[in-house]
């Protein structure tokens, strides 16, 4: 019985230590306007529509549904087929600079202002290498994006990368998203 016991906690201490490595999941919206629900399904009330590429941390799916938190942190459902592999960041202060080396001293290739998406290509220590629509590429801190974990591309992709060089304008921001709130009641409940 004892070790029944002891094995139940192993596995759920086990369990528990994986969760935060799920977390680290992002998806980027597939489709030009999609819809969030506060539950999965199409029955649900729906919350609100995000833009083709808005990036979204996968925190469970169940049965062709997604929950996900978004860059203002609230929770919400998803259909699993209005998601896509293809990676986004989204620009969350002001103007980020993009640089051409994961360096603060190296040049900047380019500047993104606030809720710009960017190509995420991959993670260079606490940098993530980007790639913008007209074609900019670089660096930007990972502090300075949502959609992308170091941490978490760490795990799934390792540290290489290539490095790009550039000279591009300032990329203004084309679309700005809905800020949202959430409960405690909506990140417990699934």
């Amino acid at each position: 019985m004892r070790t029944r016991a002891v094995l139940t906690c192993g596995a759920l201490a086990l369990a528990l230590c994986a969760a935060p490595a799920a977390a680290l999941d992002f998806r980027s919206v597939a489709e030009n306007a999609v819809i969030l629900y506060d539950g999965p399904s199409s029955k649900s009330s729906k919350l609100f529509v995000v833009n083709k590429g808005y990036p979204l941390e996968v925190v469970v799916a169940v049965e062709g549904w997604v929950k996900v938190r978004d860059a203002g942190g609230a929770f919400s459902w998803v259909e699993a087929i209005k998601l896509t592999d293809k990676r986004t960041v989204m620009v969350k202060v002001p103007v980020a600079e993009v640089r051409v080396k994961p360096e603060d001293s190296a040049p900047v290739a380019f500047q993104a202002q606030q809720n710009v998406l960017l190509e995420f290509v991959n993670v260079s220590g606490g940098w993530i290498q980007v790639r913008h629509r007209d074609g900019g590429a670089g660096y930007v801190k990972a502090q300075q994006v949502w959609g992308a974990s170091v941490a978490g591309a760490r795990l799934r992709s390792g540290l290489t990368g290539l490095r790009t060089e550039g000279n591009l304008p300032r990329f203004p921001s084309v679309t700005s998203f809905p800020s949202m709130m959430f409960s405690l009641r909506s990140l417990l409940s699934f």
